[in-house]
């Protein structure tokens, strides 16, 4: 698995640090990254994840999605109309994301 991304708070603090002469191998072991990342930091080709929320659709929403499809209705046709992909729909009904 992948570690998480550097937020762009991290990102102004490297910078900070790094320009006040802290190296990059501390400044990597400081933010458990590479000292390649830190590179790519210095280098402005990193500029730190914005954060998300990571639901979308409510339990309630998520619920209906289940119910609809089980009567019938097509996983595109619910992912239309609740903004959503396809796959997510598929998810859900698979019960994959948004468990009981």
């Amino acid at each position: 698995m992948a570690a998480p991304a550097l937020t762009q708070d991290q990102v102004a603090d490297i910078l900070a640090r790094s320009q006040a002469g802290e190296g990059r191998a501390a400044l990597a072991a400081a933010f458990g990254v590479s000292v390649y990342t830190i590179d790519s930091v210095r280098r402005g080709r990193t500029t730190g994840a914005t954060p998300v929320a990571t639901r979308a659709l409510t339990t309630e929403q998520a619920e209906s999605i289940r119910q609809r499809h089980a009567a019938g209705e097509s996983q595109t046709a619910l992912a239309a109309e609740f903004g959503t992909s396809q796959q997510a729909v598929s998810q859900i009904v698979r019960g994959i994301t948004y468990r009981n």
